[in-house]
């Protein structure tokens, strides 16, 4: 989810869909598809180079400098308030799945090029049988910073428990 002014979540959007489709491809499609959020599109240097060097290498560079192994897919996305003018605040909700944990390391950095806009990260990790067995969370980005971190481990009776919880003060 990003909060900001329009002007930036704007801005934000459409950098993200882009003109052209998505250099990544998904299990879905092995060609690049057009989606409305492409990790490619920002920050991180490009990982062409890596790409040449067969799929284990761009997973290890994705882990790097997005904090998951694949492209985002399924995605989906719902705008709200943007029939304001164009300092009003805004709101952009993503939906998507990636591998190997929630983009964080990608978020952050989404954080320094956009640092008016707020960005709020809620994840689950490993469904199965229906249920959500591994840890979750919330985090909160604005500037290249941490606001505000929690992080909760699933429990063999599906409940959660609250492993961390952390809110940075940061000028």
């Amino acid at each position: 989810m990003l909060d900001g002014r329009a002007l930036d979540v704007i801005d934000f959007v459409l950098r993200m869909a882009g003109k052209e489709p998505d250099r990544c491809k998904t299990q879905a499609s092995p060609h690049p598809i057009h989606q409305p959020l492409a990790l490619s599109r920002l920050a991180a240097p490009s990982p062409a180079k890596e790409w040449r060097g067969g799929l284990g290498n761009i997973r290890e560079w994705m882990a790097d400098f997005w904090g998951c192994t694949s492209c985002a897919f399924d995605v989906s996305r719902t705008l709200q308030n943007f029939d304001g003018a164009i300092g009003e605040p805004v709101r952009a909700i993503y939906g998507f799945k990636t591998l190997g944990g929630p983009p964080q390391l990608w978020i952050l950095n989404a954080s320094r090029e956009y640092p008016r806009v707020t960005f709020t990260l809620d994840y689950a990790q490993n469904l199965s049988a229906g249920r959500w067995n591994g840890p979750a969370g919330k985090m909160v980005y604005r500037d290249g910073r941490y606001l505000e971190a929690l992080v909760q481990n699933a429990r063999a009776d599906g409940s959660r428990n609250t492993i961390r919880a952390l809110r940075f003060d940061n000028p």
